[in-house]
């Protein structure tokens, strides 16, 4: 890190400066003189477009009778500034683009207020308190989120509650660049790097600049020591770059061009900079082929320069066309452009998608630009302003006519595409992309719960509310009975099933529900299972390019999208007299599966090409659990995390070595973790006899035995046990070698699991190693702890739900309880909520589905009654809802 760099960070990262009141730090001008409102004027809720269209005599009477209402509510008290809680908001003579800001504030109960930047709302401000009266609307998390990007969004609340408490002074620091926005809160960061909501025009990124304004309604508020900094633009870029930049590979080494091939006789290194020599052109592009990838770049456009970016280049041929795409690169300004198409200027997907424009410096200076690329979409950052979000496999028709051949190809070359004038390049670097820094491909659902187990759908298409047998139905199929969830990748729905004693995996034709294929999976015999049970209750998970089922009497199998079986593996029946029922995950090139049954419990990784054992991790300490695994990146690397017995684990994924632990957990785990956006993990687990306040404790073996050993074998019979007692009620698990004997390390293995037990729900921050349980547990709530229901993230809260339909909402950030009540759907919950369109989605066991609202305190939407049992949890795909219940496929959507 070089020395400027270094000062760089430490200031960005030390808000505590000694200073005397209003008086500002080196670098920083006071907006507020501690004196009177000069600098200042007044301006409500207003659309800053619509002031810049009157005429100076409009503008300037209303500005006039904007004040003069000011001055009624505010005013200077001791070097502090005041206002009442009416009035318009205080707003700066002066217009910033990129800054670095300080703001003092002192409010009271009630408080609502913010700050507004380039003249659009807001870092909020308010009473996180129940009795203020905004709780239900997000002010329990806290202070200084973004709160008006899109509901659900990162950033739109804050990352941690940090207000102080009334009657004391809080101090925002606020770093602005583009419209990347990081906001630090009595010096906790709470919000990173997400960019800010044109509120007054969501179509496109924020104002290049505006005024700062202090907004004020609802209770009497105090400001001072505001400062403000304005950022050049070598730190703004710094900025934008400086989270992750050692992640990123150099592409370019500034000399020459080594690692480069293509039209290289075309192009030349100057002053640092590849540059294309004048009237010559061709494709520039890498050593290696990128599939999804992120590369940052500076570019300088001499005037009336063209240019482009080729992407997934194949080698040969015109970028545009062979490629996947060109990216435009152009003097948009440049009058002998004025009359283009939309989708030919600078950041455009050249002929298919016009970028944003005005976000580009004028010709000659250096831009700094991010492309990211990942499935089909594409995303462009300049300079700090998101100006193109692209699905090339939503796009029907180019400029040009046909869509290019290349358009959907999957991995290429990154290049440079010269068209004969001699723009310049510098600071080329790239990153790939893994699948888990991969937005969840809008026509999937890979396996249970979806991507990673989140329950979430991967888009926001708009779902129906009230869906049921009859309700926005748009197609219903007979299916074999099982347990296991549909699994969803792009055409196709895949399913397990068990008919005539066949085990059988199957496709649908995602369209309407008819079958592609099936295929049996041969067995020696069927293994016990729990009354209720099923022999397909694990379900199976895809990439598009391989399905993997695993059925506990038989094993393991591969197929293909086309049903060819690429390979199985062999495996049970397992040891468990409730079957196998926890999920493989596919991830990468491995498959991952985690088993743990009475005994001989394992993690392993497997190649999905061929099924060879990558590794195998003995898990002999935790007996049955159903807790699927989960993908946790971390510092850069995947781990699995595994929650079971008594503690949750985090694995290497290369090696498979245990990394951390997290004590106080159930004595049995049967639902699957889940992953915030601010990557914190929730993790929940319930057994009997594991709550505060009911126990199961039992008397040691030595003393046990002596009034249950009816023939002095020194061994436990299940016939010398009272008929429902403790131990006699779980025999078959107390006896884990299956010999219808407990011997005394039997007994006390489950008699210590009894008394270690903790029924918790609990959330867990990233980055610890070895025993994690004192430094890393953020909080723990012991109350309603669900079963097998899995715990479902949404807009900063997590969701329970009980049996008994008892559905609770908690803060993600302090597990603080907000709302528990029963839902329509009483008895028990075998399937997990699910999140789609800002609507949870539940289904019990008696198929009773019930519709909420994601809130702190939810509200019931609909509700309905499917007449089946329903054991598997809903997949949602691209505005479509597919539902298993006991003898049915349900496909719903709202109807066009």
């Amino acid at each position: 890190m070089s020395k400027s760099f270094a000062v760089l960070v430490a200031l960005l990262m030390a808000s505590s400066v000694a200073f005397a009141d209003n008086e500002p730090p080196k670098g920083f001008t006071a907006l507020f003189n501690g004196n009177d409102l000069h600098g200042w004027h007044a301006m409500p809720h207003y659309d800053p477009r619509k002031l810049e269209t009157m005429s100076d005599d409009e503008r300037t009477a209303l500005l006039d009778k904007w004040m003069e209402d000011a001055e009624t509510h505010w005013s200077v008290d001791n070097g502090e500034l005041v206002n009442d809680g009416k009035g318009a908001y205080l707003t700066s003579e002066q217009k910033f683009g990129d800054i670095e800001l300080w703001i003092d504030y002192k409010t009271h109960a009630k408080a609502d207020s913010g700050i507004y930047l380039r003249t659009t709302p807001q870092v909020q401000i308010w009473d996180y308190s129940r009795e203020g009266g905004k709780w239900n609307r997000g002010a329990d998390k806290g202070s200084g989120g973004l709160f008006n990007n899109a509901q659900g969004s990162i950033g739109k609340d804050p990352l941690v509650r940090a207000d102080k408490a009334f009657g004391e002074w809080n101090r925002f620091r606020i770093v602005q660049v583009g419209e990347i926005t990081s906001v630090w809160l009595n010096d906790q960061l709470v919000v990173d790097r997400i960019p800010m909501a044109n509120y007054w025009n969501r179509s496109r990124p924020l104002f290049k600049e505006g005024r700062i304004q202090l907004q004020t309604h609802g209770g009497e508020i105090r400001w001072k020591n505001l400062f403000v900094r304005k950022i050049g633009d070598e730190e703004a870029q710094k900025i934008l770059t400086q989270h992750d930049e050692s992640q990123f590979t150099t592409l370019f080494n500034g000399k020459d061009l080594t690692g480069w091939q293509g039209a290289v006789d075309n192009y030349e290194v100057v002053d640092g900079a590849i540059v294309t020599k004048q009237g010559h052109g061709g494709t520039l592009f890498t050593a290696d082929e990128y599939a999804d990838f992120v590369v940052r770049l500076e570019v300088k456009i001499p005037p009336g320069c063209n240019n482009g970016l080729a992407i997934r280049y194949p080698g040969k041929g015109a970028p545009h066309v062979d490629g996947m795409c060109e990216l435009q690169v152009l003097d948009s300004e440049h009058e002998k452009y004025k009359d283009l198409h939309p989708t030919q200027y600078h950041g455009s997907i050249y002929g298919m998608v016009p970028a944003h424009r005005g976000f580009l410096k004028p010709a000659g200076e250096w831009n700094y630009q991010e492309v990211t690329v990942r499935g089909s979409q594409i995303k462009i950052q300049l300079n700090g302003y998101n100006i193109l979000d692209g699905d090339v496999s939503k796009i029907t028709k180019s400029k040009d006519g046909k869509l290019p051949p290349g358009l959907m190809r999957k991995s290429g070359y990154f290049g440079f595409a010269g068209h004969n004038d001699p723009v310049a390049f510098r600071n080329v670097r790239i990153r790939r992309l893994g699948e888990h820094e991969v937005p969840p491909y809008r026509l999937a659902s890979p396996g249970f719960r979806g991507h990673n187990s989140s329950g979430r759908a991967a888009s926001n298409e708009r779902l129906p509310t009230d869906i049921g047998p009859e309700k926005h139905v748009l197609w219903k199929q007979p299916l074999a009975a099982g347990h296991s969830s549909p699994a969803v990748f792009e055409d196709q729905v895949y399913v397990t099933a068990i008919s005539e004693k066949k085990l059988l995996t199957i496709a649908l034709n995602r369209e309407d529900g008819t079958t592609v294929w099936e295929r049996e999976a041969p067995y020696k015999e069927l293994e016990n299972i729990h009354r209720i049970g099923s022999y397909a209750q694990c379900t199976p998970a895809t990439d598009g390019e391989f399905i993997v089922s695993l059925f506990g009497s038989s094993g393991l199998y591969c197929y293909n999208k086309q049903g060819d079986l690429v390979w199985k593996r062999p495996m049970g029946p397992f040891n468990n007299g409730f079957g196998a029922g926890t999920s493989p995950i596919i991830s990468g090139e491995y498959i991952i599966l985690a088993q743990d049954h009475d005994t001989d419990s394992f993690l392993m990784a497997v190649d999905k090409r061929n099924g060879d054992i990558i590794w195998k991790v003995d898990r002999s300490e935790f007996p049955r659990n159903y807790c699927s695994p989960v993908i946790w990146h971390v510092g850069g690397k995947k781990q699995i995390v595994v929650a079971a017995t008594l503690r949750i684990v985090g694995y290497d994924f290369e090696t498979g070595k245990e990394l951390w632990t997290v004590r106080g957990l159930s004595r049995a785990v049967c639902v699957t973790p889940v992953i915030g956006p601010h990557n914190n993990l929730y993790v929940a687990g319930w057994a009997a006899g594991g709550d505060e306040t009911e126990r199961i404790s039992v008397a040691p073996f030595d003393e046990f035995i002596k009034g249950n050993d009816a023939n002095k074998n020194g061994l436990i019979e299940r016939s010398e046990l009272e008929k429902g007692g403790d131990i006699e009620r779980r025999y078959t698990q107390v006896d884990r070698d299956k010999s219808e004997t407990v011997t005394k390390e039997e007994f006390e293995f489950y008699r210590n699991l009894f008394d270690q037990a903790q029924n918790v729900v609990m959330a867990v921050k990233p980055g610890g190693k070895g025993d994690i349980t004192e430094t890393h547990v953020m909080w723990q709530y012991r109350k309603f702890v669900p079963f097998c229901s899995s715990p479902l993230y949404a807009n900063g809260y997590v969701f329970t739900l009980k049996d008994g339909g008892i559905f609770t909402s908690l803060s993600a950030v302090t597990g603080e309880a907000m709302q528990t009540r029963r839902l329509a759907g009483t008895g028990n919950y075998y399937a997990s909520a699910v999140l789609g369109d800002n609507k949870i989605y539940a289904i019990n066991q008696a198929g009773v589905l019930t519709v909420l609202t994601p809130q702190a305190e939810f509200k019931q939407l609909a509700s309905a009654d499917f007449g089946e049992d329903a054991y598997a949890t809903p997949a949602i795909v691209d505005g479509k809802i597919y539902l298993r219940t006991a003898g049915h496929l349900y496909c719903f959507a709202l109807q066009k």
